[in-house]
């Protein structure tokens, strides 16, 4: 209904619909996992009082409400505020006045994008001013995505970013100018406030005057993922750094909880699983998606593995193959339904398999080595000393974010056990790293 509004009030501005999904090429990208179409909305515009003085544009329309009301509002104020420059000068007729504003989408993986809007503004001055804006977004729940969600806040990812792109700079010496450049990037968040994330690292936008003159345009820099590797979050650090690349004699662990969300216990346990800056896996209730969509797409923003834990978690023990395979799609179309994505992994109820019918259900099936039997013991003190205790290499552990003392246990378990020297991964991480060849016809209980 809000976007419906929006866009009313956009027609009334002169906006019309377009389809296709036509970018600059000026941006320098690699290789894009582009994997979605949008829509646009075209904008046409005159300034009153200004004969001639023309606003034109595109703007992507994505479906996704939260990301349509930001850029709409975002590109409306744009509008209005050239319209309200153009209308205080001079009526000058013929002379040369105008706004157009075109956007490119820059991919980081298939449900994260960042659009970078270029506009050319002409107000009766000598040349033209450029000015450059990036929306970085989930496509899968709408939220924007800021640094502080890419670096780690313990960090002085400031400081690091300032350096590495002032290196980048002198690495292309006809973009910048040094003097202007020691002051535009200092470690500040606006000195760095157009980015975007691609498969390759962070590339950084700088504005026209911000570490050059304006004849040497809008410079912009790469920084690789590894070039950043001791600030970043660790979801933006390639997966040759996070596990892959780890030593051999590295303890990797895997956090998995079954049966949520809850609207109240996991909330808490993804906020200390974000500020531990952990990632774990949840198999969740087909049934249940629906009414907690908002949890899960929190789930995946963060960075976390969802998994198949049925429909309406039956135990699979003696049922048909059919039988199974239509629990398990019932399962996976209530859950690609809210994250856009069909689980890879399967938690079986009660643990109860028939291992026959492994290789035709195309996920892998994941039990578990580490069971605190949270259900039965709600003490936290106990659920920790049972993990700790039995905590090995490979190791997968089996919880409840239904239960608050098996999410307080979890919390306390990442404490200890990463002082302990383990490293918690996802289950999609753990088999990457211990498995020569990730086939989805396979099941196991831990991976050493």
């Amino acid at each position: 209904m809000r976007i419906r509004r929006m866009l009313m009030a956009l027609a009334l501005a002169g906006l019309c619909f377009l389809t296709a999904c036509a970018a600059p090429e000026d941006v320098k990208m690699n290789a894009q996992p582009q994997t979605r179409q949008f829509g646009e909305i075209a904008i046409s515009s005159l300034v009153e009082g200004q004969p001639g003085c023309e606003i034109s544009g595109k703007i992507p329309l994505t479906g996704v409400e939260a990301v349509d009301n930001t850029l709409m509002q975002w590109a409306m104020g744009q509008v209005d505020a050239f319209k309200q420059q153009a209308g205080d000068l001079p009526t000058m007729a013929g002379a040369p006045c105008s706004l157009t504003m075109e956007y490119q989408p820059i991919w980081y993986n298939t449900d994260t994008v960042t659009f970078y809007f270029k506009q050319y503004q002409d107000l009766l001055g000598a040349h033209g001013a450029y000015l450059l804006n990036t929306f970085t977004f989930n496509l899968e729940s709408g939220q924007q995505i800021t640094l502080q969600d890419i670096f780690d806040p313990n960090t002085d990812y400031l400081t690091a970013l300032s350096k590495m792109a002032l290196q980048k700079l002198r690495e292309q010496p006809d973009s910048y100018d040094e003097y202007m450049a020691s002051v535009g990037v200092t470690p500040k968040e606006e000195n760095f406030a157009a980015f975007a994330p691609e498969p390759e690292g962070l590339r950084l936008f700088f504005s026209p005057y911000q570490v050059a003159p304006w004849a040497y345009g809008m410079p912009e820099v790469l920084i690789k993922w590894d070039e950043l590797q001791n600030v970043l979050r660790a979801q933006y650090l390639p997966v040759a750094l996070k596990v892959t690349g780890s030593p051999k004699e590295e303890k990797l662990i895997a956090l998995t909880f079954d049966d949520g969300p809850h609207p109240i216990n996991t909330v808490k346990l993804l906020d200390g699983l974000k500020k531990r800056d952990v990632r774990c896996t949840f198999f969740l209730v087909g049934e249940r998606a629906q009414e907690q969509k908002e949890l899960i797409g929190r789930m995946v923003a963060e960075g976390h593995s969802i998994g198949n834990h049925t429909y309406s978690h039956r135990g699979l023990n003696g049922l048909s193959l059919s039988q199974v395979q239509e629990e398990l799609n019932k399962a996976d179309e209530a859950i690609e339904a809210v994250t856009g994505q069909k689980p890879k992994l399967l938690r079986p109820p009660f643990g109860f398999w028939e291992e026959e019918y492994t290789p035709f259900i195309g996920k892998s099936v994941v039990f578990w080595s580490i069971d605190p039997d949270d259900w039965g013991h709600r003490n936290t003190s106990y659920l920790v000393k049972h993990i700790v205790k039995n905590a090995h290499d490979g190791d997968i552990i089996l919880l409840h974010d239904m239960l608050p003392t098996s999410v307080e246990a979890a919390l306390q378990v990442i404490d200890q056990l990463q002082k302990d020297g383990f490293t918690f991964v996802t289950v999609d991480e753990l088999m990457e790293n211990r498995l020569a060849d990730a086939n989805p016809s396979q099941s196991f209980r831990k991976l050493p």
